[in-house]
């Protein structure tokens, strides 16, 4: 309603300059993102409802655990320094039979994985989506920013410069803008 992301293909968002164009487009993906967590969170709830997301004792406290089976962690999604843990966070269950049953069945044990582990994994992730041809851009896209998210990593030694105290701040601003506006999240 304050930010409606249909504002993104009217000529007047074009007339706006770059840096405020990309902070629009931030803020109305950060609200549309709600639409989502509800169902996921609806989701989550029913599956603790019928029992299915029970996971035993907690050994510290001896309550019951809950956390088998969660949709979304949204409070590490939003404060996630990396494109890689966000990634991990949205759409938990579907990322963990991804990790499992693909991912980890095309790297051979002992051996480092390869850009086109990666690649083929959202590619099977892509066509699980549907067959419109955005998912696929989209998971291409997705696969190529977690691949420079790792290179990121390895040369995180170039970012000193930036406080230690702000550097997960710069990280999560940086990480959120390139996927919402990559239309990953």
């Amino acid at each position: 309603m304050y930010l409606p992301i249909e504002f993104v293909w009217h000529d007047d968002f074009a007339k706006f300059y770059f840096p405020v164009r990309v902070l629009y487009y931030y803020w109305a993906m950060q609200l549309k993102k709600f639409f989502y967590y509800t169902p996921f969170c609806f989701t989550t709830g029913a599956i603790i409802a019928s029992g299915l997301g029970y996971n035993g004792k907690n050994k510290d406290t001896n309550q019951d655990k809950w956390d088998k089976i969660i949709s979304v962690y949204i409070w590490e999604l939003e404060t996630s320094t990396s494109p890689l843990d966000m990634l991990r966070y949205w759409n938990h269950m579907v990322h963990l039979w991804l990790k499992y049953y693909i991912y980890g069945r095309l790297v051979e044990p002992g051996k480092r994985p390869k850009q086109w582990h990666n690649m083929a994994t959202f590619v099977v992730s892509a066509f699980w989506h549907g067959f419109y041809p955005f998912y696929y851009l989209m998971f291409f896209i997705a696969a190529l920013l977690s691949e420079v998210a790792k290179d990121i990593y390895k040369a995180r030694v170039f970012f000193r410069f930036i406080p230690a105290a702000l550097r997960p701040i710069v990280a999560n601003l940086i990480s959120m803008v390139a996927m919402d506006y990559l239309g990953i999240l």
